[in-house]
């Protein structure tokens, strides 16, 4: 009965009710472990203050260094200015981080293109919270927020001017090793946070490029056109003839349309391909011809270049090429030609004309032995010329 008093009276200083304790007049409790639960309370009463009280020194210590920071004497022993000025200096310091932080949201609000109802939302927010260090989260959390939208939409950006930048190269003809000085092209979007920038930098030159060459490269493009026309009609104006060529071709000269086709394009091959070809020589050259100023002062005169080849050779190869092929395939056609009319397949059997004349005397002399009422020497006499007209033929 005293360890139990004891017991409860411990449970009361630690500021348990009256009713935390078990009653006695309930079942005997102090005989049915009533004091054993009583004791459990007590430790769990106990823990929970054992926390508070680690709680209140943390606090305690970490008021104690402020104060010990605003109330440390100045050189004059003025320790209520020296405070003030703390103040101060803390005031001043958070004007600047949410200086720095606005100034950086205002940025990032105006690249994208923010509606102003979430920025008044925003900003109502910060003025709520005046200059304590609950408007700086804020502002940071805001920042953080805006960084990764922009990131989103500045790599589907990025994708798109890559893929204006790679047009561009193809039209003015870029080669591997020019296309390889614009490093950026090949970083990732998060090693860089303004190569979205430098992208639509570098593709403004691009552009200015093109526009500066168009003529010439316009001139280009229709004589690729016309190029690749050119060896279309060859190859279907050579499909039967080709033991080589694809079924393909063979059916579509024999197509209905094909002759059609075929009179469209040798039209605009044979009129459009030499007027373009010339123009197309006489721009090039009018390009080399014009000084290109540099950054020292000096002028010089280029090669117009064309994916790492200077353009005026790409054009007598690709001629001289297309020559050489036409007059490879004429031999190769005249060559098919010997070697048929060699293996017989050309020409007539020599002895056929003789064959013929030996079948018809034996159908004669078939006929007379049976009796038939004919005139024996003149079927061998028309057989005989008839064989002798075709050996003539033959040879």
């Amino acid at each position: 009965m005293e360890k139990y008093d004891a017991v409860r009276d411990r449970l009361r200083e630690l500021g348990g009710k009256e009713d935390d304790a078990p009653s006695l007049e309930e079942g005997n409790y102090v005989g049915k472990g009533g004091l054993k639960m009583l004791k459990e309370v007590l430790t769990e009463k106990e823990a929970v203050l054992a926390r508070m009280e680690e709680s209140a020194l943390a606090l305690k210590a970490e008021n104690d260094k402020l104060a010990s920071d605003l109330a440390a004497p100045s050189v004059g022993g003025d320790t209520e200015a020296s405070r003030n000025a703390a103040l101060k200096d803390l005031k001043k310091s958070r004007m600047e981080q949410l200086k720095g932080l606005g100034e950086a949201i205002g940025k990032l609000w105006s690249e994208l293109d923010v509606p102003n109802d979430e920025r008044a939302a925003f900003t109502a927010r910060v003025k709520a919270t005046g200059i304590r260090p609950e408007s700086g989260e804020i502002g940071e959390a805001e920042v953080r927020r805006l960084r990764a939208v922009k990131a989103e939409r500045q790599s589907a950006e990025l994708g798109r001017v890559r893929e204006a930048v790679v047009h561009h190269w193809e039209v003015c003809g870029y080669s591997d090793d020019q296309r390889d000085k614009f490093l950026e092209f090949k970083k990732d979007a998060s090693e860089d946070e303004n190569i979205l920038a430098k992208h639509q930098s570098y593709l403004k030159q691009l552009k200015a490029e093109f526009e500066k060459k168009k003529p010439v490269l316009m001139l280009i493009q229709k004589y690729n056109q016309l190029s690749k026309s050119r060896l279309e009609l060859f190859q279907r104006e050579n499909a039967d003839a080709d033991a080589s060529a694809p079924n393909k071709l063979k059916e579509r000269r024999n197509s209905a349309n094909n002759a059609l086709e075929i009179s469209k394009l040798t039209a605009a091959v044979g009129k459009d391909l030499p007027r373009v070809l010339a123009k197309l020589v006489a721009a090039v050259k009018a390009t080399e011809a014009s000084p290109v100023t540099l950054q020292d002062g000096r002028q010089v005169r280029r090669p117009f270049m064309y994916r790492g080849e200077r353009y005026l050779a790409v054009l007598d190869r690709q001629e001289k090429e297309f020559k050489k092929m036409k007059e490879e395939h004429r031999a190769g056609r005249e060559k098919r030609k010997i070697e048929r009319r060699a293996s017989g397949t050309g020409i007539m059997n020599p002895n056929h004309g003789a064959q013929r004349m030996g079948e018809a005397v034996a159908a004669a002399s078939s006929a007379s032995a049976g009796g038939v009422t004919m005139n024996v020497k003149a079927r061998l006499m028309s057989a005989k010329r008839r064989a002798t007209v075709q050996l003539g033929k033959d040879g």
